[in-house]
């Protein structure tokens, strides 16, 4: 692998990676992140803050966590086809597309047993479901945009009114 080929495609997915982590310490638990969003709702909905409930704010809470999983994996999903794509070549895509989501699922788990280490965080098991569910949609979104990309230069390529400087 060359380093170019590093830098662009594995060095975003090992960053990732270490924001997922460094989410997973106490800071990235329950208590830090609700004041944060405490905030945010504060200043862009001043008026639906006010009238929240408790347990309302609780369920609002509770949502942009789970949110959050499914969109820190869906984007793991993405940055680990991009990783693998080059060493998988040779393979058929659905290989592809299976490892990529196997390393975000093994990662998500593993990330979970972290949790048991920290203090104040628990892991969960549905957590790691929802890791996964959000890698098979980043893992989807790249998909549909590699099928997208592949259709257009199809097309260009059997353009039969294109003249020859349209052409690639």
């Amino acid at each position: 692998m060359s380093l170019r080929i590093f830098l662009r495609d594995t060095l975003p997915l090992l960053v990732w990676m270490g924001i997922i982590y460094s989410l997973s310490t106490g800071a990235g638990g329950a208590t830090h992140t609700n004041s944060g969003l405490d905030s945010l709702l504060a200043r862009l909905f001043p008026f639906l803050n006010r009238a929240l409930t408790g347990s309302e704010r609780d369920a609002i809470h509770y949502y942009v966590r789970k949110a959050a999983h499914v969109t820190e994996y869906a984007v793991l999903g993405i940055l680990a086809v991009r990783a693998l794509r080059d060493s998988m070549r040779s393979m058929p895509s659905r290989t592809l597309w299976g490892a990529a989501w196997l390393l975000a699922t093994v990662y998500a788990a593993t990330d979970e047993f972290h949790q048991v280490f920290v203090p104040g965080r628990t892991p969960k098991v549905t957590d790691v479901m929802l890791d996964s569910a959000g890698a098979i949609i980043g893992i989807g979104l790249m998909r549909i945009a590699t099928q997208r990309q592949r259709s257009e230069t199809h097309c260009q390529q059997t353009n039969l009114f294109a003249l020859p400087e349209d052409l690639p």
